[in-house]
């Protein structure tokens, strides 16, 4: 649903920031239901300050499409963590992967009692917490992203009535059945992505989309025991209760979960920390590292991005705004490397188009971004690697079924 670009903020005196800009897709501008979500996720976010939460920096606009500048995480998100273990035949250690839930509920925490400048409570609720949406930064620090379907007071989106909004697989059973929500929900989404990680295997993968509906409405949550025997029994205590199906028996804050994650790691004589979760993730993706390392030496060196990702750029790959491109070409997506998944939209490779200073926009002192684009790429460039097949559109259709 929406485009996601690498591009670098200049200033003066040689001042240089990598940052994220979020688009809508072409065919979605014209859709003023998308269009009002968008906006609705830049207003949301960029209210949060927080270490555990990606920085909004600036909404604009740009001729007839909005964008949101956002910050640049180098890292991965939490599914493509677990994946990378499960290639070395091991899972995430236990005391990394309660720790970054631990620091994602920090985030969490901030969100979910968020006032506004009168003192009044926002009643932010996030609906999408998912291995995707939790990001793993090489200095191990964990990030919330993506607000793009977030409940919140100020909002000016209604959810309609029959619309499910986030991954099935991820939903708590009052949002599988359009019921009210509130923070408690998002703790129900944070037990399953734990219960994941510390089995290695889907809590809710089945052949429809109705029957993981009526699985997290109906059904009974396996202990992650039976397929882990390694797991303490306290950190099992603690994953059940925040999948109780009725709300008033998961913990009722983030910050709850927050401090029982964080007793667990003391009495278990578990250390983790920022410094740790860093050495493991340099660890697990050190060739991904040492291909950041080679294109921060050619920039230093003076050479330009574009040229250091695509040795074939000639001076018609330059595009400037208001002709036609004499050529656009197919790079794998595995040549860009250091990019941070965001949106949940796979794709096998990338458009390149490498943009030239364009004309002032609306938003002056966020232009000097799109005058920076240096790969200018299509939806997914940070994304190719970030669902794997059977995950869903952030929001569905299908009516809820009745609640029980």
């Amino acid at each position: 649903m929406a485009e996601i670009h690498i591009a670098k903020q200049r200033g003066m005196e040689g001042f240089e920031k990598i940052v994220v800009i979020k688009t809508i897709l072409p065919h979605l501008v014209s859709n003023q239901e998308f269009v009002q979500m968008f906006l609705d996720e830049a207003r949301i976010a960029a209210r949060l300050t927080h270490p555990n939460i990606v920085q909004i920096y600036d909404l604009g606009r740009v001729a007839n499409n909005y964008f949101i500048a956002m910050e640049y995480v180098q890292g991965e998100n939490l599914r493509q963590v677990a994946r990378a273990c499960r290639k070395n035949g091991r899972l995430i250690p236990v005391e990394h992967t309660v720790k970054i839930i631990s620091q994602a509920c920090e985030g969490l925490h901030y969100a979910h009692n968020k006032t506004d400048p009168a003192g009044q409570p926002l009643n932010i609720v996030h609906r999408d917490i998912s291995p995707q949406n939790i990001l793993v930064s090489f200095e191990g620090v964990a990030k919330i992203v993506d607000f793009g379907i977030a409940k919140a007071a100020t909002q000016y989106q209604e959810t309609r009535a029959g619309v499910l909004k986030g991954k099935y697989s991820y939903m708590s059973p009052e949002q599988c059945t359009g019921q009210p929500i509130d923070g408690r929900s998002d703790i129900f989404s944070m037990g399953i992505v734990l219960w994941e990680l510390v089995t290695g295997v889907r809590l809710y993968k089945r052949d429809s989309e109705l029957m993981i509906l009526k699985d997290i409405t109906e059904g009974n949550v396996p202990s992650p025991r039976q397929v882990n025997q390694r797991i303490p029994a306290e950190l099992e205590a603690i994953i059940l209760k925040c999948l109780e199906k009725n709300p008033p028996d998961r913990f009722q804050t983030a910050l709850e979960l927050h401090l029982a994650l964080e007793q667990f790691l003391k009495n278990q004589d578990l250390t983790s920390s920022t410094v740790h979760i860093s050495a493991f993730m340099r660890s697990l993706f050190a060739d991904k590292l040492e291909n950041l390392r080679k294109i921060e030496q050619a920039q230093a060196a003076g050479q330009r991005l574009e040229e250091f990702l695509f040795d074939d750029i000639e001076q018609s790959d330059v595009y400037t705004p208001g002709t036609t491109p004499a050529r656009q070409t197919t790079t794998p997506v595995s040549a860009v490397s250091g990019s941070q998944p965001i949106i949940p939209k796979p794709t096998t490779g990338v458009s390149r188009m490498i943009s030239a200073p364009a004309a002032p926009a609306r938003r002056v002192p966020w232009i000097g971004l799109f005058l920076g684009l240096l790969v200018l790429v299509g939806a997914g460039i940070v994304l190719w690697k970030l669902l794997p097949a059977g995950d869903h559109d952030q929001q569905h259709t299908t009516p809820p079924p009745p609640a029980a």
